[in-house]
């Protein structure tokens, strides 16, 4: 690998890590009243999905984007 190809990795990896800690920032300033940390939700529980579709119309809204917990750069498989 050259470092023009090393480069293209490391900064699409910077990048979707910077998405990753600003949508978790930006859902868990949304939690916060109930709460609950986003990281921690999980897609199997139906009372956490509403939650995470709560979370991702306001994240659409609000930043342009969304990442399902499970998408993100350090979810680890947390239930």
């Amino acid at each position: 690998m050259n470092a023009d190809e090393f480069r293209d990795y490391i900064l699409g990896f910077i990048f979707y890590k910077y998405l990753s800690e600003k949508i978790e920032a930006y859902a868990d300033y949304l939690l916060e009243a109930d709460g609950v940390k986003f990281g921690t939700l999980r897609e199997s529980v139906k009372d956490e999905m509403n939650m995470i579709d709560a979370v991702q119309d306001a994240t659409v809204e609000h930043l342009g984007y969304f990442l399902r917990p499970s998408e993100a750069c350090y979810y680890v498989g947390r239930g």
